[in-house]
């Protein structure tokens, strides 16, 4: 299927691209096809919430407020009742267009400097 105009491009059912936007921060940031949320916001600057990165802790977990994902393995911190309630593992969750997703807010904090010599 070709949709054209969209900010996501899909052939065969695959998302090519598609936009995430982030609540309540107001962040966003484009999902490469087959590339996770949470990889996707790391490679471009946006800090959200995790752990394992493998879908067993659910430190990444967080609320879909608009939009689908699909999970290429199961995933064990994400219950069949969660999911139903609209919750996400961003560690594994692959976009299925464009997205709007709530999450915890991640404080960032300059890196400490790094004592060298005494």
């Amino acid at each position: 299927m070709w949709r054209f105009g969209l900010s996501i491009f899909k052939y065969q059912g695959i998302a090519m691209s598609c936009k995430v936007r982030v609540q309540p921060s107001g962040h966003e940031f484009t999902v490469k096809g087959g590339e996770s949320v949470l990889d996707a916001a790391l490679r471009q600057g946006v800090i959200l919430p995790y752990g394992c990165r493998n879908g067993t802790c659910g430190s990444c977990k967080g609320r879909i407020v608009a939009g689908h994902v699909t999970y290429e393995t199961p995933t064990p911190a994400l219950g069949a009742d969660e999911q139903a309630a609209g919750l996400a593992l961003f560690c594994q969750a692959r976009p299925q267009g464009d997205l709007s997703i709530e999450v915890r807010a991640v404080p960032f904090s300059p890196p400490a400097p790094c004592r060298t010599s005494r």
